[in-house]
């Protein structure tokens, strides 16, 4: 049996905005798993999310596929979703591919967040990174 796990985290100082980190192999036993997961952390009025792969050892055609047919449900919502951290076999697929077209890939987390989600107005509210913490304290 193929491992996979998953762990989601709402930063505390960017509320707006879901981690959603993949540890593991995506393929066509895992997938259907991964599908569920995904669409329960996609809930919400306008998902804002970033897919966080630094642990994904391998994406098949099916968990390609789930991405590609979700991201226009997120974008009807006015959300978005962004990949980070591929591990170079990953984003060699991702690549030959061509979902650079559909999908915004970045190298981490917080590049990522500082570059497709930046904070707007709306959060001048919430409290700044806290001090003596690293921009990427909140992936797992």
């Amino acid at each position: 049996m193929e491992f996979l796990s998953f762990t989601l985290i709402h930063p505390t100082f960017r509320p707006d905005l879901a981690v959603f980190s993949v540890r593991g192999s995506i393929d066509t036993l895992t997938a259907p798993e991964f599908e569920k997961k995904l669409l329960s952390a996609l809930e919400g009025p306008a998902p804002r999310m970033i897919l966080n792969l630094r642990d994904a050892d391998y994406i098949s055609s099916a968990g390609w596929g789930i991405l590609v047919m979700q991201i226009k449900e997120i974008r009807e919502k006015r959300g978005d979703l962004v990949l980070a951290g591929m591990k170079a076999d990953v984003l060699e697929v991702f690549n030959l591919l061509e979902l650079h077209i559909l999908l915004r890939s970045f190298p981490d987390v917080p590049t990522a967040v500082a570059t497709a989600f930046p904070p707007g107005p709306e959060l001048e509210a919430h409290q700044p990174l806290p001090r003596g913490r690293p921009a990427d304290y909140w992936e797992p």
